[in-house]
């Protein structure tokens, strides 16, 4: 290994790092079972995000590809002289319910 300064390639800053202020927060039982437990928390929330984008994108793709095709039927329409009536009739309906729309919105 070669010495550069302080710094030793290969281990790099584990060489320079003093571990001997750490050792009484190291042996001090409460302190380990923080770290064990912030560890084991940080595992836990990343399992479940883990689980939670599988099953979203799962859900997600089973919806995608559930299509239904609707048979919608319409009735004939006649021509002649009965629809010229029927839509001048429809076309008079139609300005009157817009009208009572309009007056009903306006006020």
């Amino acid at each position: 290994m070669t010495k550069i300064g302080h710094w030793t390639l290969g281990l790099g800053i584990f060489k320079t790092m003093d571990f001997a202020s750490l050792s009484p927060y190291i042996q001090d039982p409460i302190f380990f079972a923080l770290i064990i437990s912030g560890i084991v928390l940080l595992a836990l929330v990343g399992c479940l995000l883990i689980l939670r984008s599988a099953l979203h994108a799962h859900s997600r793709e089973s919806k995608a590809f559930h299509k239904i095709i609707l048979l919608i039927k319409v009735p004939k329409e006649k021509k002649g002289e009965d629809q010229s009536r029927n839509s001048d009739d429809n076309l008079t309906q139609l300005r009157e319910q817009i009208g009572v729309a309009d007056a009903l919105f306006s006020a």
